[in-house]
């Protein structure tokens, strides 16, 4: 009985690490998405506030 329980534990740990691996891949990429679309929108409304002030200046 003790031989079967040593490759239940080592697959037991197996699966717990690739599941940890995967939350943090996931956790990393929702993070990465999330400051993309963060400054995808900053940019927006930097660009739109400069061409708005241009408008201004120009007008």
């Amino acid at each position: 009985p003790r031989r079967m329980a040593i490759p239940g534990e080592l697959l037991a740990v197996f699966l717990l690490g690739l599941v940890l691996v995967l939350l943090a891949v996931l956790t990393v990429l929702l993070l990465l998405s999330l400051a993309g679309i963060a400054l995808v929108l900053v940019v927006a409304v930097a660009h739109q506030d400069t061409s708005f002030r241009l408008l201004e200046y120009m007008a």
